[in-house]
């Protein structure tokens, strides 16, 4: 009696995934920033790949500054192929002192794909942003200015004081002044 040997196998396709997201700031020539980001510096978003992969399309991932979404895009894969690059410029109005933040589902392909080179798709799910982009602060708000009174009658005055740590001029008059208006400028040239 002669046995039969059946031999079985599974073919194990391994999804790539992505192993870290790492968020920094930049200033708008790309040097490393530390400080509250102004408007034109940079969010560089790098995600790593547990693979090498092939970008199609324009991905983007979402962070949240002060708690609204900001879209990064793609700029770039690394040299070493399993590392994307995405950026956000910071822009007016974006604002916060609690971090940047990113939530599991923050990558995006946008009709297009991120292919390991045997064509199998990413898995998106993202792991937790490291804890240090939540020291990054954004401060983009522009200050508010205070309007002057028009019913205070300037023109019966020859002193202003303006006591404010900071001043946004930007007067239009009506009338045709001289004297005021000089001394007006000279006080502020002292602060």
């Amino acid at each position: 009696m002669q046995r039969s040997q059946a031999i079985i196998t599974k073919e194990v396709i391994m999804q790539t995934k992505i192993n870290s997201v790492a968020i920094r700031a930049t200033n708008a020539t790309g040097a490393g920033k530390t400080s509250t980001l102004k408007i034109g510096d940079k969010i560089i978003v790098t995600v790593t790949l547990s693979e090498t992969v092939v970008v199609t399309g324009e991905p983007t991932y979402t962070i949240s500054i002060g708690g609204v979404n900001k879209s990064a895009t793609y700029v770039s894969t690394a040299s070493n192929a399993n590392t994307l690059v995405f950026s956000y410029t910071i822009a007016s109005g974006d604002m916060t002192t609690t971090g940047i933040t990113a939530t599991t589902t923050a990558l995006s392909l946008n009709t297009g794909s991120i292919k390991d080179t045997a064509g199998n798709a990413i898995q998106l799910a993202t792991p937790a942003v490291a804890s240090s982009a939540n020291t990054i602060t954004v401060d983009a708000k522009a200050p508010n200015a205070v309007d002057l009174d028009s019913a205070t009658d300037v023109q019966s005055t020859s002193k202003a004081l303006f006591t404010r740590s900071e001043i946004a001029v930007g007067v239009a008059f009506d009338a045709i002044l001289q004297t005021p208006l000089i001394q007006i400028l000279n006080l502020l040239k002292w602060y």
